[in-house]
């Protein structure tokens, strides 16, 4: 799923047409375990169009953290939630985006030096 490589390479419209029919496949195949991630690449893909999607881009966000949390999948539901954290950050919303990604990097005791982790914490600090 490199998908979001394909859309910084300057083809949005094919990578997001891709993420789409991802999604859809592993609907119809009843193949879900990665679609919060999926979801969550959607949405960094539509925040590299000019102008940028920012509302449906943070319903992919949404959508990928719903998901994540369904599964109780928590590597998928760190990334949505950093994603969508740091969608609200740029509109202002600080205190949302730090109320949303601090409990979920909480719950990890250890992993810390897993990328997304880290990323994820980093961004709380300038959320704070």
């Amino acid at each position: 799923m490199s998908r979001l490589a394909d859309a910084r390479a300057g083809d949005l419209e094919a990578a997001l047409a891709l993420a789409d029919e991802a999604i859809a496949d592993g609907r119809r195949r009843g193949e879900q375990w990665w679609e919060a991630e999926a979801q969550r690449r959607r949405g960094e893909i539509l925040l590299l169009a000019s102008p940028p999607d920012r509302a449906e881009a943070e319903a992919s966000f949404q959508r990928a953290l719903a998901c994540a949390r369904r599964q109780q999948a928590a590597l998928w539901e760190l990334g949505a939630a950093r994603s969508l954290a740091e969608l609200w950050s740029t509109e202002g919303r600080r205190s949302e985006a730090y109320d949303l990604l601090a409990p979920v990097c909480a719950r990890f005791s250890d992993g810390f030096a897993f990328e997304d982790l880290r990323r994820a914490q980093e961004s709380l600090r300038t959320f704070a």
